[in-house]
């Protein structure tokens, strides 16, 4: 005969939303749900929001600011010499193809810490794409491909 539960159909659970099931209403209370206005529907959401603002300035208020000698420590101190301009991984790259050798799928992952084809996607969607170099490739026998473009627009 098998297991006990096998033996007789089990009773299903009545729809409602505890299992996770919308809940059935009658005619008359959908009804009434479709019928209730949006000034009512906003008002009580007010309610509830001005409710849970009061509890927030009344917490904040019984606050104290605590300050450690750790919290302050971790600031840098400010210096007075201006930093030097920072070179992004694209300038490092268009600097790189630019040069008359050109430049290895290799060498441009070394100085972006970029994978291979995050290489690739740079060189196709920006390089191509949107700054518009016209990017040409060599090979050698037994060498690597290199890439280069042309001309570099100046800054």
């Amino acid at each position: 005969m098998g297991w006990p539960s096998q033996s007789r159909p089990r009773a299903r659970p009545a729809i409602c939303g505890a299992w996770g099931r919308a809940s059935v209403k009658s005619g008359a209370a959908n009804q009434r749900s479709l019928n209730m206005s949006t000034p009512s529907i906003a008002k009580s959401r007010n309610l509830k929001t001005a409710a849970s603002k009061k509890r927030s300035v009344k917490s904040s208020a019984t606050r104290r600011k605590v300050t450690s000698a750790a919290a302050t420590a971790k600031v840098p101190p400010k210096s007075d010499e201006p930093k030097g301009e920072r070179v992004t991984k694209q300038e490092r790259l268009l600097t790189l193809l630019s040069q008359a050798e050109g430049a290895s799928i290799a060498e441009m992952m070394q100085a972006t810490d970029w994978q291979q084809h995050s290489v690739r996607g740079f060189l196709a969607g920006t390089v191509k794409k949107k700054l518009g170099f016209s990017l040409t490739t060599s090979k050698a026998a037994g060498d690597v491909r290199r890439y280069r473009i042309e001309t570099r627009r100046g800054r």
